[in-house]
């Protein structure tokens, strides 16, 4: 208990020292946005390192069967899937994709199309943050977990301060617009 609120806490002041960043007129220069897009990237790419890969084979057959259990809204075929080792792994590393992809994109992007982007990380980091949870309540019911409880600990804090260093950065350069 004593753990989860000193996380909170230190997100909280995370959030309020990235908070003031709206209004900064350093979001006008690119090389000082790239190098906050650069923590951000940094911080989501450790927690993905933690999380294991994917052979190509099994990715290929989780989508495919995902995508025939919800076209055929077959419930008993998505349970399957989802029964799949590699499921929550998978599930996770294609969210995380998506958010990779739009920050490279939102870093090589200015002005209203790095906005663009960036509003479409943010509204996947949802996703991210959810798919992340689902493989840590999957990986600590295994009988030998890949996660140990600091690294665990470490994921549930860095994600919601990639979030609100992402929330405030974009804050930002839309007051600079």
């Amino acid at each position: 208990m004593r753990t989860s609120s000193v996380l909170i806490i230190l997100a909280a002041m995370t959030w309020s020292a990235h908070a003031q960043l709206i209004g900064d007129t350093r979001c006008k220069d690119s090389a000082y946005v790239s190098k906050m897009l650069h923590v951000i990237v940094q911080n989501l790419q450790q927690i993905s390192e933690a999380i294991e890969t994917v052979p190509p084979s099994e990715a290929d057959y989780i989508r495919e069967e995902k995508r025939l259990a919800i076209e055929q809204q077959n419930e008993t075929r998505f349970s399957l899937v989802m029964s799949n080792r590699f499921y929550y792994p998978f599930a996770f590393h294609d969210d995380y994709t998506v958010v990779k992809d739009n920050l490279g994109a939102a870093t090589r992007a200015h002005g209203k199309d790095q906005v663009r982007f960036l509003i479409v990380v943010l509204s996947r980091i949802g996703d991210l943050q959810s798919s992340m949870g689902d493989y840590i309540n999957f990986d600590s019911s295994r009988p030998k977990s890949v996660l140990n409880k600091e690294k665990r600990q470490d994921m549930y804090f860095s994600m919601p301060v990639a979030k609100g260093r992402l929330t405030s950065l974009l804050q930002c350069i839309i007051s600079q617009l």
